[in-house]
């Protein structure tokens, strides 16, 4: 996912969610003998599973011992499903799923044990083992808007969003309500970058289900990426308010206060994001720049010194770099530009190539009088690759300055070129007309 998104799950929330799936479905198989896809009980077994029930009532324990002994390869898969449930909500996995696999074999038709085997499959992280069993499923005939859905979940999983999106479809033609299905097929649209058609189907689970913070997650990123700031403030700031907001969406609500130039809401909305586990260094120096941008020097260095604490002074190259820059921008923004210049060229020793410091040192010396010097920097930088347009136009303004209209016109050509931008199509009419005088 893209990094302006957030993510709008993480292994505890996958975890919880997968259990809540795996309990919905009957502890007991419903006893029909004309019940092509779930075993047939006998009496006894039915009776086994009934006592068994009682004793987990008290003893989840004591129940998967009595369950245990009772089961032999004789035995229906039924007895097999049940121990599994029993393991499960003991929170034993491994034994859950060694017990769902002797149900599968005894009975490769039963979709529940099937079913259940896949989604712990998708808790351990092997979302390929689920697609696996859902195929052969599907192959064999034997699907159904669980199994779909379940497969929808594998392939999203395993970030094969059309085939994921195809699996949720054939979930929601058999069950038109199922709201896991829609929100997992709202997922696909949002990596697919089909914004507008996420966008519509969030409108429609949020209005069904307002409660549901990971909704409101997802209608965030869906704002985002059709850069409506505002719904995305309203998403995330509803999910705080079910006190469901995780720091990376506390942190991107505060980017989104800096855009709009409210300093004050974005220190509490970082202060929030931050103030549990300790947050990722780049979005510390999100925030950073950020606040530089909107003139709060004195915020920024807070921040910078958060980063410090973080790694207690072992950054790696390009970290220390990112801290230098930043530093150099805030002295710079102070007005201390022999100390910006200082620590701008300390940046550059780590980092030759590195255009943005170049095109900052042409700015300031530039600013300074040093003409060439800035020429110096801005050409260095104009040899990079991606740094071209903005070098170009530096080199120009070098040129207007000393009434070198002709020059510095060829020059802005030579940065359209590169990236064509309407405001430097301007300024180089404006720098023609000066020519023509």
């Amino acid at each position: 996912m893209s990094d302006r998104f957030f993510s709008y799950t993480n292994t505890a929330r996958t975890r919880l969610y997968w259990c809540s799936l795996l309990l919905s479905v009957f502890i007991l198989p419903t006893a029909n003998a004309g019940e092509r896809y779930s075993p047939t009980v006998t009496r006894a077994e039915a009776e086994i599973i009934s006592s068994a029930q009682k004793i987990s009532v008290t003893n989840l324990t004591a129940a998967s011992v009595y369950l245990d002994d009772k089961r032999d390869g004789e035995t229906s898969a039924a007895l097999d499903f049940a121990l599994g449930n029993f393991y499960f909500q003991a929170g034993d996995i491994a034994r859950a799923e060694a017990a769902y696999l002797v149900s599968v074999g005894k009975m490769p038709q039963f979709r529940d044990a099937t079913g259940n085997l896949g989604r712990i499959y998708l808790m351990q992280g092997k979302p390929e083992k689920t697609t696996a069993l859902c195929s052969e499923l599907i192959e064999n005939g034997i699907p159904n808007a669980d199994i779909y859905r379940l497969l929808g979940h594998a392939h999203l999983m395993s970030e094969h969003y059309i085939s994921a999106e195809n699996a949720f479809r054939q979930c929601l033609l058999l069950r038109p309500e199922d709201n896991e299905a829609m929100l997992g097929l709202a997922k696909c649209l949002l990596q697919e970058e089909r914004y507008k058609e996420c966008h519509s189907l969030m409108e429609e689970l949020l209005s069904e289900n307002p409660e549901n913070p990971e909704l409101w997650s997802l209608r965030a990123n869906t704002a985002i990426a059709l850069d409506d700031q505002e719904q995305a403030l309203v998403s995330i700031e509803s999910a705080r308010r079910l006190n469901a907001a995780t720091a990376d969406m506390l942190a991107t609500l505060g980017d989104i206060y800096i855009n709009r130039q409210q300093i004050r809401e974005a220190l509490t909305a970082y202060e929030k994001s931050f103030s549990g586990q300790p947050p990722s260094f780049n979005r510390i120096i999100r925030a950073a720049r950020g606040l530089l941008s909107i003139g709060s020097s004195s915020e920024a260095t807070k921040m910078l010194e958060r980063a410090n604490s973080l790694s207690e002074n072992s950054f790696t190259p390009s970290q220390t770099v990112k801290i230098l820059k930043l530093r150099a921008a805030i002295a710079n923004q102070d007005g201390d530009t022999n100390r910006a210049v200082k620590i701008y060229r300390q940046a550059l020793k780590q980092a030759p190539l590195n255009g943005d410091i170049l095109l900052a040192l042409a700015d300031i010396e530039r600013g300074r009088g040093d003409i060439e010097t800035s020429k110096m920097n801005a050409e260095r930088a104009a040899r990079l690759p991606g740094f071209e347009a903005r070098a170009f136009v530096m080199l120009a303004q070098l040129e207007v300055e000393r009434e070198n209209y002709t020059a510095a016109a060829d020059l802005l050509e030579k940065s359209l070129s590169f990236k064509d931008q309407k405001h430097i199509r301007q300024y180089l009419g404006r720098v023609r007309r000066l020519t023509d005088r």
